[in-house]
C-alpha cells in the first residue's frame, strides 16, 4: 500500500500533538485551579530565589565589612533573615504537600 501525498505529515502532526508538555490536555481550557496552582508555584519559586539572593548579598556584606562591628551585625541580620525566609518557603511548600497527601485533595498540580 503506497501512502498518499501528505499522509506522513499528518502522522507526524498527530504524534507531535500527542506529546504532553506539562499543561492541560490538548483541547481543554485551563481551569481556575490550574491558574491558581501556576501562580502559587511561581510565587514559591520567586520567594526562594529572592531569599537565596539575600543570603548571597548578606555573605558579600559580611566579607566587605572589614571588621566593622555595625556592618558585620547588619550582614549577620541579613543572613539570618534570608535563612529564615528560605525555611519558611520550604516548610510552607512541605506543609501544603503534607495536607495533599493526608486529604487526597490536589492543591498544587
Amino acid at each position: 500500500m503506497t501512502p498518499t501525498p501528505g499522509q506522513g505529515v499528518n502522522i507526524i502532526n498527530r504524534f507531535l500533538l500527542s506529546i504532553p508538555i506539562g499543561g492541560p490536555v490538548a483541547g481543554e481550557f485551563p481551569t481556575f485551579g490550574d491558574l491558581l496552582s501556576a501562580i502559587v508555584y511561581f510565587l514559591f519559586g520567586a520567594a526562594f530565589i529572592v531569599a537565596f539572593f539575600f543570603l548571597i548579598f548578606g555573605g558579600i556584606r559580611w566579607i566587605a565589612s572589614g571588621g566593622d562591628e555595625k556592618a558585620m551585625s547588619d550582614a549577620r541580620n541579613t543572613i539570618t533573615f534570608a535563612i529564615l525566609g528560605l525555611a519558611v518557603v520550604i516548610l510552607s511548600f512541605t506543609f501544603i504537600k503534607l495536607i495533599e497527601s493526608f486529604t487526597k485533595i490536589t492543591i498544587l498540580r
